[in-house]
Order: C-alpha cells, then structure tokens, then sequence
C-alpha cells in the first residue's frame, strides 16, 4: 500500500508531545494504591484456583472491578491520548515470578488479548541478555535485541501495544526512552517536507526468517500512514535496512530514502523521553504512535540478579482503524480476532 501523498497534514492532539515538555512531569505515571494491589491479589487467587494454563486466562477469569474501570480509562489514554502510560508499584518481591507474570498478564486482558512475539508463539516474552546478536537465530527465534544488552535503535513493535513489567534492573544502564512519532513527523515537515513524502511511501519489511512457511520473506509498508484523519506510524530501522541489505532486488538503500530514515533516527534521538525502570513497573505503549528504545547495560554475574522483564503485545480492544496492507504483518488476523504479532501459519 502507498498512501496518496496530497493527504500528509500537520499532527495534532495529545499523542504530538516532546519530551523536553514531559520530563519534568510525572502525570504519565499511575501509582498502584494499596486497594489496588489487594485486588490484584485477590484476582490472582481467583486465576490461579481455576487451574488453567497462562494462555487460557481471559478478563474474565482475572476479575478487577474498580481497577479495571481505571484500566479502561488507562487504554483510552494509550490508545486516543498520549500514547503511553507508567504504571507503578506492583511489589514484585512479594510474589513468585510465575505469579507476577499471571498479575501482569491479567491486567494485559483488561486491555486486550495477546499476540505471538517471535516464530515458537510466546505471548509472554522474556526480554534478558541471551546473548542475541543480528543475524544470528535462537533456537527457531531470530535474534533481536530485547535478546541482548546492547543499546537500540527507535523502533515500534508488532502490535497495538506493548508491555514491560520489569522484574529486576541491571546493575548499570538499561534506561528507556520513548519518542511521539508525531512530534517527529511535524519535525520533518517542517524542516525537509520532501522527505516526509517518502516516508509515506512504501518500504520493505523483513522477517529475518521468521515468516512462516508460505509467506514471503518481506513485505511492504510505509512509515507513516493517515488513515481516517488519524496518523499512524510503523517504523523498525533494522527490518528496513535489513531487507536492502539481505536482498539483492531491492537495489540497495541509497538517496533520498536513506535521507529520510537517517532524518527520522534523528529525530527520535532528539525529541525523545527518558526514563528509569524500577522494580515492579509496568511500562505500556502505543506501537502506531510512539516509539521506543534502550540504552546498553552492563548485567549483574550472578544469574538470579540479572535484568529481566516480561514482554507482552496487546491487540486492543478498542484499537484503532488501520489501513489495508500496513504495518509487518498486513491483514494478518487469528482466530481470536486479534491483529499483529507474528503469525505461525499461513
């Protein structure tokens, strides 16, 4: 798909902030009250009596009643408001890593239902150094960076949403930033509006051999789309350049599309927010208007400290319209209902 170029508008709303504007604020973050984690509690108890598999756990069966209303009100905020959403306080060091990982993944289905991250089908991922380098698979998983400590470049994810509850920091760097991909696409318009044209048109997507089999080894997006009257933004550096890298047909990244992808890290780096994790935090973000990133860390050796978070990608309830064709996985939808993430059969 290409989106008809006549169509690009300056962004506005909420989702359009900088984080020189956001830095010294903290109204992005929600403090779990101590009602708040009693029902937490409460649900998990109720989850775990029932006895089912993590991935047979649906909203019903991790009942919330006054936090899910807030959690209602918190998708609306990372779906139609900023963005992004922090939510803090989960005592993690209270609970076994299987229960923290059934809390987290309960309030994931007050949002919406979970998607595969990578070729075996997780939907609870774990992000730690595994030792992940590019090009390199584990197991039936390409290597990506959540796989590493390395520092990464901005980019979204495969789904509405994605979630970090962080389990234990490392001993040295590993901060967050996330970046309002509208505030860069008002940038580039204002600085090299030609070069916003071409991040509306279409660029190839790779799969890293991940795709299963029947599907093609790339497929084609553009960065920015508007849809509706409402921009969304897909955008992952190491897919694009990936497949111009990896394949010979496409001629190589040369021009004024290196231009405008070399224009939107740029950017990214320039407006973005930052922030530290701390222990029981949960980080969520709109994948079509923000984009993310981490600095290098330096783990701890002894195994039982080492950085860990849980990983999930949320299809939202009450998601946006996207147009054909956009996105990784375009028209990719499982049986659930539930579109992104990456589909393990043709």
């Amino acid at each position: 798909m290409t989106t008809a170029r006549a169509s690009i508008s300056r962004a506005e709303g909420p989702a359009v902030w900088t984080g020189a504007e956001l830095q010294n604020s903290d109204d992005w973050i929600y403090h779990l009250s101590a009602s708040q984690i009693a029902e937490l509690d409460e649900a998990l108890k109720h989850a775990k009596g029932l006895g089912l598999p993590l991935k047979d756990v649906t909203l019903d069966d991790f009942p919330l009643r006054a936090f899910g209303n807030d959690l209602a009100r918190l998708s609306d905020e990372i779906e139609s408001g900023r963005g992004f959403v922090l939510i803090r306080g989960l005592p993690v060091d209270e609970y076994s890593a299987e229960d923290a990982g059934l809390i987290y993944w309960g309030i994931g289905r007050h949002l919406g239902v979970p998607v595969p991250q990578n070729a075996t089908g997780d939907l609870l991922g774990h992000v730690r150094d595994l030792g992940g380098r590019e090009g390199r698979m584990i197991g039936k998983n390409a290597s990506r960076g959540y796989n590493s400590n390395a520092g990464l470049a901005y980019h979204c994810d495969g789904s509405d949403v994605v979630g970090l509850l962080c389990l234990k920091t490392a001993r040295v760097g590993g901060a967050s930033t996330v970046v309002s991909t509208g505030a860069i696409h008002n940038k580039i318009l204002d600085v090299r509006p030609d070069l916003l044209e071409v991040l509306y048109d279409d660029f190839p997507q790779d799969f890293h051999g991940e795709q299963p089999e029947g599907y093609p080894k790339y497929n084609w997006s553009p960065v920015f789309a508007n849809h509706l009257g409402q921009l969304s933004s897909r955008y992952v550096p190491s897919h694009i350049r990936g497949a111009f890298k990896n394949y010979e047909e496409l001629g190589g990244l040369s021009g004024e599309k290196l231009e405008a992808l070399d224009l939107m890290d740029r950017y990214a780096n320039e407006l973005a927010l930052s922030m530290d994790f701390e222990r029981g935090d949960i980080q969520l973000l709109n994948n079509h208007t923000t984009l993310h990133s981490r600095t290098r860390f330096e783990d701890f050796d002894e195994p039982e400290k080492k950085r860990h978070l849980l990983r999930l990608w949320i299809t939202l309830y009450r998601g946006r319209p996207l147009p054909a064709g956009f996105g990784r996985n375009p028209g990719y939808v499982d049986t659930t209902g539930a579109r992104g993430g990456l589909p393990l059969s043709a």
